[in-house]
C-alpha cells in the first residue's frame, strides 16, 4: 500500500503550485535580506510566501523547519490582508496547510485548506476550488492523515470537474477518491474509479496518462495482478521516455522501485537491476526528497539480495551507501534498522535480528502507514524462527490496524496462521489455512503467470531495441544528408574552378566513376542489411527458445520442491499425532532425507544455472537444517570445509542421502549422555581428479555403536548411494565413526579453494 501512496506525493509535485522549485537555489539569508530591504508591498508577500516554501523543503529538524515557516506565512497572510490582496493569500493558505499536514496536524492543516476553498468559493474560482479539495485529499493521505472525510473531499473535487467539464481534474479526482477507497479497504470501488481514468488519460496523454498508469500499476500489484501491474508500470516507464522527462525528476526512482517489487516473485537479476536503477535517480533527486525513495530502493535491494543467498555482498553494499549518505528522518533510520534486520536473518544471527526488527518497530510507532508494515516483517521473523506464540499476537495486531493489505502479505499471513494452528494442535483451522495460502500463492506463482511476466519483459526489451535502431537511423540519415550537402557543394565548386580547364572532363569522368562505385556499395550494403535482418531475427527465435526450455526447468524443479515440502508437512503432522517412538524416529528420518532432496531442487530453482548444484553451499545449509532439527545439539560442535563444487542433480541427490544418513547417526548414537564431541564435514579433492565427502566424528565409534551395526537400512542406503555416484565407500569405526566417499564427478566440475 505503501507504493499506492507515494505514488501522490509524484502527483503533488506537479501540482498548480510548482514555483516552489523554480526558486530552490535562494538561501534563506538571502531571502531574509530582501525581507529587511523591502516595502510592505506585494513584492515583500512574494518574498516571504519564497521564504515558508524553502522551510517547508528543507531537510533536518522537521518541527523547527515547519514552525518557522508557518512565522513568515502567517506575516505574509496578514500583510496581504492590509493590503487587500485575497488573490495573494490563497497560495499561502495552501502552504501551510500543508506544513500542519507534514506534522500530522490534520485538524489545523484541514482548516487553513478551507480558509483557501472559501476564498474560491466567494469568487466563483470553481476550477481552484476542485484542485484546493483534491490536494487537500491527497496531501493527507501523502503524509498519513487517514481520514474517511477525506472521500468527502476526493468526491467534491470529482464533482466539480464533472460541472465544469474539466478532463484533468475529473481525472484527478477519480485518481484520489480511488486511492482513498482502497486505502480504506474498499477495492471494488477503488476499482471502480481508478480504471475511469484510463479512457482520459490516454487522450489528453503526457504527464496525466503517467499518473494513471503508475496508479493502476501500484493497485494490481497490492490486489496480487502482477501481468497488469507491470504492463501499466512499464506504460508509465515509456511515458516518461517519450516526453523525454528529466532524469532529475522523483518520477523515475519510483517508477524503477515499482518495476522491481513485482519482478522479486520472478525474476531476481532484474528486480536487482531496477532496484539499483531507483537508487541511482533518487540520489540526482536527493536534495529534492529523493532520500526517502533511496532508502525505500536500498531496502529492496538489500531483501532481494539475501533471499538470493547473496546476504554479505547485500551487507556490504548497504553499509557502503549508509556511511556516504547517513540517515537524517526516523523513517530513513527505521528502513536503515530493516536492512540489519534482512542481513542478520539471513545468515541466522536471530537475536541481532529481532533486536533491529524491534527497532524498526520503534522508530515507526508514530506512522500510521509504516509502522504496520514494520509489525508485518516482525511477525514473519517470528514465524520463520519458529517463535509462535509472537507470532500470534503480532498477527492480530497488524491484521486490526491495517485497512488494506498487499496481496503477497495476504498469502505470507496465511501460511503464519497455518503455522500458529499447527502448533497449538488445531489442525482443522491449520488445514483451513494453509489451503488458502496455496490458492493464493499459486495465483501468483504459476506457469502462466511467470510466461506472461517474461513475455512482456521481452517485447518491452524488443520495443526498446527497436526505438534505438530507430533513433540510429535517424541520425545516420542526417548524417547521410549533410555529407551528400557538403559533397554537392565541393563539387560545384570544383566545376566552377575547372571549368574553363582541359582537367574538368577528366574529373568529370572520375566523379562518374565515383558514382557507379558508390551505388554498387549502396546494394551490396543492402544485400548485407538483408542477411543481417535474417540472422536477427533467427537469432532472437533461438534465444526465445532457450528462454522457455530454461523457464519450463525451472518450474519442474519448482513443482518437485513443492511436491516434497507437502510429503514434509504432512509427515510433520503424523509425525505430532502418533505416539509409537519407532514410529516417530521413522518418520523424522522420513522428513530429514526428504528435505534433502527438497534443498537440492530450491537450489536448482533459485540459481542462475539449471544444470548442476552449488555442493559447498548446499552442505552449509543441510549441516545446519539438520542441526537445528535435534534438540539435543548443543554438546556438538560441527566443523564444516568445502571446497567448491558444481554437480548434476543426481550426484548431488545421492550424496546429500549419504550426508543426511551421517549425521544424523552421528548426533543420535555417537556422543552418548550428552557427552561433548564434535563433527567434521568436510568435502575436499585430490591431485588424482577425485573427490572425498568426508563425515567424521569423535565419538564412541562402531564398536560401541552398536545401533549403527544393526541399522541395516542406514548401511544399504550408503552402499547403494555409493555406488549411484560411481563412488567408493570406506567406513572406519576407530577413535569415532568416520564415513568417506571418494568419487569423481560425472560431468564437470567448477572447483575454487576456500
Amino acid at each position: 500500500m505503501k507504493a499506492l501512496l507515494m505514488c501522490f506525493g509524484l502527483l503533488f509535485s506537479v501540482s498548480l503550485f510548482t514555483s516552489a522549485q523554480t526558486r530552490s537555489s535562494s538561501t534563506s539569508d538571502e531571502v531574509l535580506l530582501q525581507i529587511t530591504t523591502a516595502k510592505r508591498d506585494s513584492n515583500l508577500i512574494k518574498t516571504l510566501h519564497s521564504l515558508l516554501k524553502y522551510y517547508v523543503q528543507k531537510r533536518g529538524n522537521l518541527k523547527i523547519n515547519l514552525d518557522s515557516g508557518i512565522i513568515y506565512g502567517k506575516q505574509a497572510i496578514s500583510l496581504a490582508d492590509s493590503l487587500h490582496r485575497p488573490d495573494l493569500s490563497d497560495i499561502t493558505f495552501l502552504l501551510i496547510g500543508d506544513s500542519y499536514l507534514k506534522m500530522l496536524n490534520y485538524d489545523e492543516g484541514k482548516a487553513f485548506y478551507l480558509k483557501a476553498i472559501s476564498d474560491y468559493q466567494n469568487s466563483g474560482q470553481l476550477k481552484n476550488e476542485a484542485r484546493a479539495y483534491f490536494l487537500l485529499a491527497a496531501k493527507a493521505l501523502f503524509y498519513k492523515c487517514i481520514r474517511e472525510e477525506l472521500l468527502l473531499f476526493g468526491k467534491k473535487s470529482l464533482a466539480i470537474s464533472t460541472k465544469i467539464g474539466d478532463i484533468k481534474g475529473i481525472l484527478n479526482g477519480h485518481l484520489i477518491t480511488g486511492t482513498l477507497f482502497d486505502r480504506l479497504g474498499y477495492p471494488d470501488s477503488a476499482s471502480f474509479h481508478l480504471l475511469q481514468t484510463l479512457p482520459s488519460a490516454r487522450s489528453i496523454g503526457g504527464e496525466e496518462a503517467y499518473k494513471v498508469y503508475i496508479s493502476l500499476s501500484s493497485f494490481f500489484r497490492i490486489k496480487g495482478d502482477n501481468v497488469k501491474a507491470l504492463n501499466n508500470a512499464l506504460a508509465a516507464l515509456q511515458n516518461l521516455r517519450d516526453r523525454h522527462y528529466t532524469e532529475k525528476s522523483g518520477q523515475y526512482a519510483y517508477i524503477n522501485i515499482e518495476i522491481a517489487r513485482i519482478y522479486e516473485a520472478y525474476d531476481h537479476r532484474q528486480s536487482i537491476k531496477y532496484y539499483n536503477d531507483a537508487m541511482n535517480y533518487a540520489l540526482i533527486n536527493k536534495d529534492q526528497g529523493g532520500m526517502i525513495q533511496f532508502y525505500e530502493a536500498l531496502q529492496g535491494l538489500v531483501n532481494v539480495m539475501c533471499n538470493s543467498g547473496r546476504a554479505k555482498e547485500a551487507s556490504v553494499i548497504a553499509d557502503r551507501y549508509i556511511k556516504l549518505y547517513p540517515p537524517v528522518f526516523k523513517g530513513e533510520q527505521a528502513r536503515i534498522a530493516t536492512i540489519h534486520a534482512l542481513y542478520y536473518n539471513a545468515v541466522h544471527e536471530n537475536k541481532l535480528a529481532e533486536k533491529f526488527y524491534l527497532k524498526a518497530v520503534e522508530l515507526n510507532k508514530d506512522d500510521a502507514l509504516l509502522l504496520p508494515e514494520s509489525k508485518a516483517a516482525l511477525s514473519r521473523f517470528y514465524a520463520h524462527t519458529k517463535q509462535l506464540s509472537k507470532t500470534e499476537s503480532y498477527l492480530a495486531n497488524v491484521r486490526n490496524k491495517r485497512h488494506a493489505l498487499v496481496f503477497m502479505e495476504k498469502v505470507l499471513e496465511e501460511y503464519q496462521y497455518y503455522q500458529v494452528d499447527s502448533a497449538k494442535g488445531d489442525y482443522f483451522g491449520a488445514l483451513k489455512h494453509y489451503r488458502r495460502y496455496k490458492a493464493l500463492n499459486d495465483t501468483v506463482y504459476n506457469a502462466e503467470k511467470a510466461k506472461q511476466i517474461a513475455d512482456i519483459n521481452i517485447k518491452y526489451r524488443t520495443k526498446e531495441k527497436e526505438q534505438a535502431i530507430r533513433l540510429l537511423k535517424s541520425e545516420s540519415l542526417s548524417q547521410r544528408a549533410e555529407l551528400i550537402h557538403s559533397r554537392l557543394q565541393r563539387n560545384i565548386t570544383l566545376g566552377g574552378l575547372t571549368l574553363f580547364t582541359l582537367i574538368s572532363g577528366l574529373v568529370a569522368y572520375g566523379y562518374a566513376q565515383k558514382q557507379r562505385s558508390n551505388r554498387l556499395l549502396i546494394l551490396q550494403k543492402k544485400e548485407i542489411d538483408v542477411k543481417n535482418e535474417r540472422l536477427e531475427h533467427l537469432n532472437a527465435r533461438q534465444e526465445t527458445l532457450l528462454s522457455e526450455k530454461e523457464w519450463l526447468l525451472k518450474e519442474i524443479h519448482h513443482r518437485v520442491k513443492n511436491n516434497l515440502q507437502i510429503t514434509m508437512s504432512l509427515l510433520s503432522v503424523q509425525t505430532q499425532t502418533t505416539t509409537s517412538k519407532v514410529a516417530k524416529e521413522a518418520l523424522l528420518n522420513g522428513q530429514r532425507r526428504l528435505h534433502s532432496m527438497a534443498l537440492i531442487h530450491q537450489k536448482l530453482y533459485q540459481s542462475d544455472s539449471l544444470a548442476y548444484v552449488e555442493m559447498a553451499m548446499y552442505i552449509k545449509e543441510m549441516v545446519a537444517y539438520l542441526k537445528d532439527s535435534f534438540t539435543y545439539t548443543s554438546n556438538i560442535k560441527f566443523i564444516t570445509e568445502a571446497e567448491q563444487l558444481n554437480l548434476d542433480v543426481a550426484q548431488a541427490v545421492s550424496l546429500g542421502l549419504i550426508l543426511n544418513e551421517a549425521i544424523t547417526n552421528a548426533i543420535k548414537h555417537a556422543f552418548p549422555d550428552r557427552r561433548k564431541g564434535e563433527v567434521q564435514v568436510k568435502l575436499l579433492h585430490d591431485s588424482t581428479g577425485y573427490w572425498h565427502l568426508i563425515i567424521a566424528d569423535n565419538g564412541v565409534g562402531i564398536c560401541c555403536n552398536a545401533q549403527m551395526v544393526k541399522n541395516s537400512l542406514g548401511m544399504e542406503l550408503f552402499n547403494v548411494l555409493s555406488k549411484q555416484v560411481n563412488g567408493t565407500l570406506c567406513i572406519d569405526g576407530k577413535d569415532g565413526m568416520t564415513v568417506s566417499v571418494k568419487f569423481k564427478p560425472m560431468d564437470f566440475m567448477v572447483k575454487t579453494h576456500v
